[in-house]
């Protein structure tokens, strides 16, 4: 559905992942590494041949929802029960899922709540199973809701394909959060994203989710450039003074030696810091409206 899509939109923007919007059909995917599909359960045959094809090349490929008809690098398992939505339905968070899933939010998370279908599916050989379906929970007053057992139903599991891997959540994760704003679900989205499928992200920023981001480069090589925008003053339809957000982190894996970082609002040269070879951050010491950070890379 459309909040699906919604959704995904809204977490990936509140976690600074930037992104793309492509078709299967006719966007150039070898130019991409990772791949979100969100309402997974439309695609087609034919542009499931097409993810099998892509993921098979080396690509990294997260579904959200029912498993598209004919797509096989997640093996093609059987669908066992479609769980209706109730309002007493979770996914338990092991210490084991918490450690793969590597996000130090979900330390205050043993459970997530969903609202909405959740796809059971019979095990495949090769697959890496996480998370578990609790669906036998009472609902009720406070005192009355409880927990009396926890299935061995995965709901997350990833499987190699070829050079790459593909995973998927069987939930509308992005539908969820769109209508509950739950932290738990971008949490599990991005530690499936970055650390299951490990998408190797060239840009992380650390900052309050109220800072819009946008990374561009020049085809040539020779510069690229992160947009940030600070958010904090939009309240509904009102469009107020931001309030300056502080010591912004920007890490970049970059691609050549680097001549010069800088500011183009406040027209100041930034000092990155290695992290690792061809790996940097660059600290931004305060945002007010917006800001530009320009990398420059030798000829």
């Amino acid at each position: 559905s459309g909040d699906d899509y919604s959704g995904w939109i809204q977490l990936l923007s509140e976690h600074h992942i930037p992104f793309d919007l492509v078709s299967l059909q006719h966007s150039d995917l070898s130019q991409y590494n990772a791949l979100i599909v969100p309402d997974s359960g439309r695609v087609s045959a034919e542009n499931a041949r097409t993810l099998d094809a892509w993921v098979e090349k080396g690509g990294k490929l997260l579904l959200s929802g029912k498993m598209p008809a004919g797509l096989t690098c997640l093996g093609q398992p059987s669908l066992k029960k479609t769980w209706p939505e109730r309002h007493s339905m979770y996914v338990r968070i092991r210490p084991e899922d918490k450690a793969e899933l590597a996000m130090n939010a979900l330390d205050d998370y043993d459970i997530s709540h969903l609202r909405g279908e959740f796809y059971e599916y019979e095990a495949v050989a090769g697959s890496t199973p996480y998370l578990k379906l609790i669906h036998d929970v009472t609902y009720g007053p406070p005192e009355k809701c409880y927990i009396h057992s926890i299935s061995d139903i995965p709901g997350l599991w990833s499987r190699e394909h070829g050079k790459g891997m593909a995973a998927i959540l069987p939930f509308a994760v992005g539908d969820m959060y769109h209508e509950w704003a739950n932290e738990s679900h971008p949490l599990l989205a991005v530690g499936t994203l970055d650390n299951v499928l490990k998408a190797n992200r060239r840009l992380c920023v650390e900052t309050s989710p109220l800072v819009g981001i946008s990374h561009r480069r020049d085809p040539r090589g020779r510069v690229e450039w992160i947009g940030l925008q600070n958010h904090s003053g939009h309240l509904v339809t009102s469009i107020h003074k931001p309030i300056p957000i502080s010591h912004i982190k920007v890490q970049l894996k970059s691609q050549g030696k680097v001549e010069r970082v800088s500011s183009l609002t406040n027209n100041a040269t930034l000092t990155p810091r290695e992290l690792a070879p061809g790996h940097m951050e660059i600290v931004l010491p305060r945002l007010a409206e917006f800001e530009m950070v320009l990398v420059e890379y030798a000829d």
